[in-house]
């Protein structure tokens, strides 16, 4: 709504909208006749529209996985395009609580659910890492993937700041 009371024709996606008006603005959005989505999981509206130039995680993902699906929604087409994730360090805690708090599933041993629990807090860890590091963003997912990147890409975030160390 903020972004429509400024004049930026946007529109809304998530679970909570009747399949019609999802339909709807998923058509318009691919259109372009609407630039701008706001949705609660981009990999979610399985979106495949090339000339994505902006994707801004409001809050970290739980892990590397969703996280390279939804920010790989942008620059498809080979054109530059922007991933910008808002990190903050209550994201943690947030999925700390749903890793803790499982959907109940009986057909899952507890052995099971320990062994599930423990690749995510691995995963989630990782995923914590990448927002607080200082080295080369591409590298990192990359490395975390099994590639064997160069130090820098001299394109993300980090490689093209001067960060200032303080104490």
């Amino acid at each position: 709504q903020y972004l429509c009371d400024n004049q930026i024709p946007a529109a809304a996606y998530h679970a909570g909208l009747d399949a019609m008006t999802r339909r709807a603005v998923q058509r318009k959005f691919l259109s372009g006749e609407i630039p701008v989505i706001t949705a609660t999981n981009a990999f979610g509206m399985g979106i495949n529209k090339a000339d994505v130039r902006f994707v801004v995680h409001f809050g970290m993902p739980r892990n590397f996985e969703s996280y390279y699906q939804e920010a790989g929604r942008a620059g498809r087409d080979g054109g530059d395009a922007d991933c910008i994730m808002l990190y903050s360090a209550r994201d943690v805690n947030t999925a700390r609580y749903f890793i803790e708090n499982p959907d109940e599933n009986s057909e899952i041993s507890d052995q099971m659910r320990i062994k599930i629990m423990e690749k995510d807090f691995e995963r989630l860890k990782m995923m914590t890492f990448y927002c607080t590091t200082s080295e080369c963003l591409r590298a990192f997912i990359l490395e975390y993937f099994g590639e064997n990147p160069p130090l820098n890409c001299d394109n993300c975030g980090n490689c093209n700041t001067n960060f200032e160390t303080t104490d």
